[in-house]
């Protein structure tokens, strides 16, 4: 896609970045006056497409724009709506000429046969639309209504007020945007928003909300599969999380929330508001110093908005000279004082529901399912806000790990069954599935696209995994051979007597492929292994002398990832047994993987990191401001032990923190990606790894 993350340094040596959040006392503000604008020679805008002139207009919709605290005169704003054709297509132009205040942009969004129409911000930086026109609302589903946002380019912050006022220049670098979100169920926002405050803050919160989706400010666009769609909804609603358009709670600064609107998760603000001196020391500094730097160092794009999506999807490069930008311009006070190791933007929940999180996977809606092993009401559902959904947690023991299946049910290990609920949280006839009391310690668990749930049932030499078929059978695979053996077994006698010499004891967790192949970590032998739905093992073995394998993911190529947690490692292997490793760069007692649609490879650390690669093991060139490199970037402080982890449909990065009993959402860290897992392995669907 569009985002270029950091890659492994060499065949053998993988360079990962490490993402850390901010949070902090608040602190005082103090405001700056406003200067110049700047100029520059950067990449173009792409023109756009406008609404069709048979749609009916609606009511008035007004706000102001601001660079920092002082406003901006003759700023030109539009009225978008994201498209959902494709990924990479341009954002729809909603303004109209029958506003009465409208003006015809044909050089910059526009053409002359396809004007894209603008209202102009006034002295005072307020502006006022009459001629925007209705949205769509989905009744049946209103995750595939139209989704809104507005764009400011241009404008002037160095002028002298009156009426009307004069002096001052342009600055055609200016790009501000603010996320409207989700299409009203009257078709207008008219009423829903009373006031609209856009300003480096909201650019910020929308930049990175939207990263998983948009190439720049006026090219954001999903897929045309629901669950894209719904991606991209659930993306514009994250916005909200970061930053309150309407100002309710930060009337007078205009700065990034402290925490949720629900009050369940922290927010990084003093990231936020560094972000957004960063913009402001284009917009608002003499000279074009600042919007050159800004460019050549956030991906050479005409405006800051631009620039800034680039910041969120490659959060951990030119840490220094971006932070540097900081300190010509600070308008937001509440802004980080030393360098930071990335600008990742991660909002950290916490709940009563949860105690020593550790699995953690995501449904097609984009709802995070989490198995806590410290309580006995153990699987918790969290909405994509991070609010727990209502009728969790549910179980009666504590869980491990959990897997979602192609018809959304949820199954959940424990040490003694194995759980099975609805969505919804209700339990399913038959569960939980016992062994007849063999089981000692189930973890790790996977469902393929053939109705299979595979569980690993780690302990000693009892250890085998067990096969819930579709057809109600039990099937355990274990065996001393260089084959496993499966044998059918009823619910009333699986797993009853001792395995000896089993040599698939101590399994610690399955994956399955696009070939309906699982794959596993055998925890004892320290070995992978992928085994055939008949019972053939493709292949079983250690790789050189990496030791404590953990967890296992799938990339589109059928390409295995395994986390080493004993020599701080990650190894691909090909469906037929090659395998690469790569170490150093910040992994770190390396526990969960996950991969994103772009195939990028994240991996959890024990340490409370997170890693991120790609999976074409090409070089890069580590940031010379000495974050990163060799020695990894900083532990995110508020993480704890991270465990878990999973990429979402918006390209959020989740982690469970166990430590902590915290959950961690990366905002538009990764690439969108398709879930649940397992509605998209097999043969016929093949489409691991994938967007939407």
């Amino acid at each position: 896609m569009f985002r270029t993350p950091v890659v492994f340094a060499s065949q053998f040596s993988l360079c990962f970045k490490l993402w850390r959040n901010c949070a902090g006392l608040l602190l005082v503000l103090s405001v700056l006056a406003a200067t110049s604008g700047c100029t520059g020679d950067f990449k173009s805008l792409p023109s756009v497409s406008s609404m069709d002139s048979e749609d009916v207009p609606i009511g008035n919709l007004s706000g102001s724009v601001h660079g920092g605290q002082a406003p901006i005169w003759n700023s030109h704003v539009y009225l978008m709506k994201a498209t959902t054709g494709g990924y990479g297509l341009a954002s729809l132009s909603m303004l109209k000429a029958t506003g009465g205040n409208t003006t015809a942009d044909t050089t910059v969004l526009g053409t002359t046969a396809n004007p894209a129409y603008y209202v102009t911000s006034d002295g005072t930086g307020n502006w006022n639309i009459t001629g925007d026109y209705t949205c769509s609302y989905n009744t049946s589903n209103p995750a595939l209504s139209d989704q809104l946002y507005m764009l400011s380019l241009n404008g002037n912050t160095w002028f002298l007020p009156g009426t009307p006022p004069t002096g001052g220049a342009m600055n055609p670098a200016i790009g501000l945007m603010a996320v409207l979100g989700q299409c009203p169920s009257n078709g207008t926002f008219a009423g829903h928003l009373n006031y609209i405050i856009m300003n480096e803050v909201s650019t910020v919160a929308a930049g990175y909300a939207l990263a998983g989706f948009a190439t720049n400010s006026s090219t954001i666009s999903s897929g045309s599969s629901t669950q894209s769609m719904q991606g991209l909804a659930n993306a514009m609603a994250n916005a909200d999380q970061l930053y309150d358009i309407q100002n309710r709670l930060n009337s007078s600064t205009h700065e990034a929330r402290t925490v949720t609107p629900a009050g369940n998760g922290v927010v990084p603000y003093k990231t936020i508001d560094t972000l957004a001196n960063i913009l402001a020391a284009c917009i608002n500094a003499v000279g074009g110093t600042a919007c050159g730097t800004l460019s050549t160092y956030g991906g050479g794009y005409s405006d800051t908005a631009s620039n800034l999506i680039w910041i969120a999807q490659h959060p951990a490069a030119n840490i220094s000279n971006l932070y540097a930008l900081q300190a010509s311009y600070v308008q937001f006070a509440d802004s980080l004082t030393t360098k930071p190791n990335d600008f990742s933007v991660g909002i950290t929940y916490s709940s009563t529901a949860l105690s020593s999180p550790v699995g953690i996977s995501i449904d097609a809606s984009g709802n995070a399912f989490v198995s806590s092993s410290g309580q006995t009401a153990s699987i918790s559902k969290f909405s994509p806000l991070g609010v727990l959904a209502t009728g969790f947690p549910v179980g009666t023991a504590a869980s491990s790990y959990n897997e979602i299946d192609t018809s959304g049910n949820v199954w959940a290990t424990t040490t003694s069954n194995v759980m099975e609920y609805s969505n919804s949280g209700t339990l399913i006839a038959g569960s939980p599935y016992t062994d007849g009391g063999a089981f000692a310690s189930a973890i790790g668990i996977t469902s393929d696209g053939s109705g299979n749930t595979y569980v690993a049932n780690t302990a000693g030499t009892n250890g085998a995994i067990v096969n819930f078929a579709p057809n109600g059978n039990f099937i355990k695979i274990s065996g001393s051979g260089t084959n496993p053996t499966y044998t059918t077994l009823s619910s009333t006698n699986l797993f009853l007597g001792t395995i000896s010499q089993n040599n698939y004891s101590q399994p610690t967790y399955v994956a399955a492929d696009q070939a309906d192949y699982f794959w596993s970590t055998l925890t004892a032998t320290n070995q992978i292994a992928r085994i055939g739905p008949t019972g053939t093992a493709v292949f079983r073995g250690a790789v050189g002398s990496l030791n404590a394998p953990t967890a296992v993911a799938l990339d589109s190529a059928n390409n295995g990832w395994t986390t080493w947690n004993g020599s701080n490692a990650v190894t691909k292997t090909t469906s037929t047994g090659s395998s690469t490793t790569y170490t150093g760069a910040g992994l770190n007692g390396p526990k969960g993987v996950a991969i994103d649609g772009a195939n990028n490879v994240f991996a959890a650390n024990s340490v409370g990191t997170v890693s991120e690669g790609t999976s074409a093991g090409a070089a890069v060139t580590v940031p010379a401001s000495g974050t990163g490199g060799t020695t990894g970037y900083a532990a995110q402080s508020t993480l704890g032990t991270t465990t878990g982890i999973a990429v979402d449909i918006s390209g959020n990065v989740w982690t469970t923190n166990n430590s902590t009993s915290t959950l961690t959402e990366f905002i538009g860290l990764g690439v969108p990606v398709v879930t649940p897992l397992a509605a998209f392995t097999g043969i016929a669907s093949n489409s691991l790894g994938n967007k939407p």
